[in-house]
This record gives structure tokens, C-alpha cells and sequence, in this order.
């Protein structure tokens, strides 16, 4: 019998595939000190969580949301939800019950994800899947809400795969597309839909 393969490492294979610039056991590498300081996160959360935050991917760990030695970015910054910093952010989602999700599991530049040619790639869709079934076990259920950082991965091949997944391993039922909320702005996250979809204002937040 033979092993299972690794899904995000034949995402890795992929991708070297496409862009030879890459190296897909490097990339794979990176993706798992990305991901040891994710499922830190992730496994504070006892239950699914409420609200599940679709982000992009991280370029490189040393931006990393979940990583608190990492510098802030435009993804969401303390100010949105009147935190002072990036650890009281994170402390204020888990509060929420929030979970943030990159789309992507490859640390790699916006270009790479955008028109890219990987989506006609054999098995693709396969291991993008696997990785979303994965990584999402028991961390969310029908109740979850999605939340999308930018609304640009909602014309994306990958957000009409993990639409599917949805609907087949979490819904389980036969919409055609996903329930969610944007909280897309211009270049930072927009304030105001952040307040709207997280039902809070600033004299909640404030300590």
C-alpha cells in the first residue's frame, strides 16, 4: 500500500512546476513554520469557532498574522478593533471567537495567486481541497460564518473550490454558493463592515 501524499507539498510541486524560479521543498518548509504558529492558534479553540476571517496567504513567516514577532500589516491592524497591539488583537478575536484562514497554504507574493496558471494543473483542486479538510477538521461547522479580507479571491478558481468544499464537507447541502460577509476596503480592512459583521463599536472594545 502506498503512502498518502502530502498535500501542501504537492501544492509545493505545482506551483515549482509553474514558476521555476520556485523551490518546492523550500516553500514547503516555510509552510510549516507558518503553520506551527496557526495551529498554536487554532487549537486555543475548544469548539468551532463563530466567525472564520479568509485571508490571501502570507508572503513570508516573518509577516505572518499569527506570528507575534512578525510586523503589522494592511491585512488588519490593532486599530480596527481599538487593540494597541498586535498580541491584544489577537487576544480580542479569540475573544470573538474568530479564526483567521489563509486561502492559500503557500507563503508567496499576491502575483503568484493572481491569474495564475497553476488552477489547469493536474490534481490541483485535489490537494486544495485536502488542505482545506485538513486544516479545517473540527474548527468549524454550518453555524461559522466566513468573513473575506479582500474581495478580489472571490473572482479566484481556489474560492470556487473551497465554495465546493463547504457545501460538500461542512454545509452539506446543494446551495450553489456560499454564505458570507466582506470586510473588504481599498488597501486596509473597511472599519465600518468590520463593525457591522462583528456587532461591535468602539465603547464595547475599550477597556
Amino acid at each position: 500500500m502506498t503512502n498518502p501524499k502530502n498535500p501542501i507539498l504537492e501544492i509545493a510541486k505545482i506551483y515549482a512546476q509553474v514558476y521555476p524560479e520556485l523551490d518546492a521543498n523550500a516553500l514547503h518548509k516555510t509552510y510549516i513554520k507558518v503553520a506551527q504558529h496557526w495551529e498554536k492558534e487554532a487549537n486555543k479553540f475548544s469548539k468551532p469557532v463563530t466567525f472564520l476571517i479568509i485571508g490571501e496567504a502570507t508572503q513570508n513567516l516573518g509577516n505572518y498574522f499569527y506570528n507575534l514577532l512578525a510586523k503589522i500589516t494592511p491585512f488588519l491592524t490593532p486599530s480596527h478593533f481599538n487593540c494597541s497591539s498586535k498580541e491584544e488583537l489577537i487576544i480580542k478575536l479569540r475573544e470573538l471567537d474568530t479564526l483567521i484562514f489563509d486561502l492559500y497554504p503557500l507563503p508567496l507574493p499576491t502575483p503568484y495567486y493572481h491569474k495564475s496558471k497553476v488552477k489547469h494543473s493536474i490534481g490541483y483542486e485535489k490537494y486544495m481541497t485536502e488542505y482545506f479538510k485538513e486544516a479545517l477538521n473540527g474548527k468549524v461547522d454550518e453555524n461559522t460564518i466566513i468573513v473575506v479580507r479582500y474581495s478580489k479571491l472571490l473572482k479566484r478558481k481556489e474560492w470556487g473550490y473551497f465554495n465546493k468544499f463547504w457545501n460538500n464537507s461542512i454545509k452539506k447541502n446543494t446551495e450553489l454558493k456560499i454564505y458570507y460577509e466582506t470586510i473588504a476596503g481599498s488597501f486596509y480592512a473597511n472599519s465600518s463592515a468590520i463593525d457591522r459583521v462583528f456587532e461591535i463599536n468602539s465603547s464595547q472594545l475599550k477597556k
